[in-house]
């Protein structure tokens, strides 16, 4: 029995050989059951089909904004680690020269006393 307009369409997302839906994504399911707030808050006769396809283009700007975001966070935590790790070192290489110095200064008093 067809409940469209009174109730929300079922909207799927059927995607290319390329495209995988993400697991446990928070808007569409493992089937491609789409979900978005606007299906979910469906009131006849305001709401329509015209605006679905606006709706799910910002949904997915967003989800692919949060995860460039989520890569950007990642690669910034990454190069942190990395500048740690190499300050870390010019530190030891730092007090490497200090004994050097020290050592070679010992030497030179000595070698001219």
């Amino acid at each position: 029995m067809e409940t469209y307009p009174r109730h929300p369409p079922l909207v799927f997302v059927n995607p290319t050989r390329d495209m995988v839906i993400k697991c446990q994504h928070s808007f569409v399911n493992p089937y491609g059951l789409v979900s978005i707030p606007y299906l979910q808050n469906w009131v006849y006769p305001g709401s329509n089909l015209v605006s679905i396809p606006y709706l799910q283009n910002w949904v997915y700007k967003r989800n692919a904004v949060n995860k460039l975001v989520e890569n950007v966070h990642s690669d910034v935590v990454e190069l942190r680690e990395m500048r740690e790790a190499e300050m870390e070192a010019m530190f030891n290489a730092q007090a490497v020269l200090w004994r050097r110095e020290e050592e070679l200064s010992k030497g030179l008093r000595e070698m001219l006393d």
